[in-house]
């Protein structure tokens, strides 16, 4: 139990070894299913430091090695939003998981804190290179979202990356290893602070995730994926649908996930 916070933690698993924390969570879920004692569910957290299938966004998987990183999962219940401000929430995760960081990096590298950024729609950024991901999964009932399973994977203590130039720690950023269990106490207490932000003042969550935004109103070189064209852009907005909107030579255009990459960082 994380003792810190009101409601995230308060029932907690932790696994030696599991094949994927959110697929841990959906497994919960679906056995608690039409159980009353699935009403109290709101702010259970299941983690691990060996995590051996976890995957990320199109199915990439996140390499990890044992006890050396954090995978984290977090499942909400009955999320006030609409389906429309759905990447809302995904804002508040990523300013979470931002926050986290740039507390350790402040304690040993404070000059480098500039250089983390929240890359759209998912990463956490070092100086271009991957620190941290996150995919998040919904369960719709009608307008609302019913359940939501936040899974976030953080780099911590690995400092070997077979196949993954762009992937970075927090071990090679501060060049000291750090302790796991400290850093979920204060992941945990990050999302329910940005969590409680959101509820009360969305348009604060939406400014401190532009004042973070890689790449924002800067100009860059992306690639169309749907035919692997390149192009000259400047982000100039995410919407609370999770829509990039960018200014280019055909004007404003607007892309959803997927749909564009970025080049020098992290091709994806």
């Amino acid at each position: 139990m994380i003792k810190s916070t009101k409601f995230i933690g308060k029932q907690w698993h932790h696994f030696e070894v599991t094949d994927s924390t959110n697929t841990e969570a959906r497994r919960l879920l679906q056995n608690l299913s039409g159980k009353s004692s699935s009403k109290n569910i709101h702010g259970t957290l299941l983690t691990t430091f060996n995590q051996i299938q976890g995957v990320g966004q199109r199915g990439n998987t996140w390499q990890s090695e044992a006890d050396k990183n954090i995978a984290y999962s977090l499942i909400l219940q009955n999320v006030p939003l609409q389906p429309s401000e759905f990447f809302l929430l995904n804002m508040a995760t990523a300013l979470s998981v931002h926050a986290t960081l740039s507390e350790f990096i402040a304690l040993h590298k404070p000059v480098a804190n500039p250089l983390l950024k929240i890359k759209w729609p998912n990463d956490i950024f070092f100086d271009a290179q991957k620190l941290s991901g996150m995919l998040i999964q919904n369960l719709a009932q009608g307008n609302t979202i019913a359940q939501t399973v936040i899974g976030i994977g953080i780099n911590v203590n690995q400092t070997n990356f077979e196949n993954l130039p762009d992937a970075i720690s927090l071990r090679s950023v501060t060049n000291i290893n750090h302790d796991l269990w400290q850093l979920v106490e204060r992941l945990s207490i990050n999302l329910e602070n940005f969590y409680e932000l959101l509820l009360t003042s969305p348009p604060k969550i939406i400014a401190q995730y532009h004042a973070h935004l890689y790449k924002m109103n800067e100009h860059a070189i992306y690639k169309r994926r749907i035919d692997n064209q390149f192009f000259e852009g400047t982000i100039l907005n995410v919407t609370a649908e999770g829509k990039l909107e960018m200014q280019t030579r055909r004007g404003v255009e607007v892309f959803i996930m997927q749909e564009i990459a970025f080049i020098n960082a992290n091709n994806a």
